[in-house]
C-alpha cells in the first residue's frame, strides 16, 4: 500500500508515543522502508 499523507501522519504520531518505526509501519499498514522514505520527504522531523 502507498504511504498517504494520513498514513504518514498516523505513523509520525505513532512513533512520538515512543513507539519503534517497524510498529509504525506495521499500525499503518506499510513497509518500513516505503514509511523512512515518506517521513525523510516531509517537512515533520522524525522525532519531536
Amino acid at each position: 500500500m502507498a504511504a498517504t499523507s494520513e498514513r504518514v501522519v498516523r505513523a509520525h504520531q505513532i512513533i512520538a508515543n515512543n513507539l519503534t518505526m517497524r510498529e509504525a509501519a506495521a499500525g499503518v499498514k506499510v513497509g518500513k522502508f516505503v514509511l523512512y522514505a515518506a517521513l525523510s520527504v516531509t517537512d515533520t522531523p522524525l522525532l519531536n
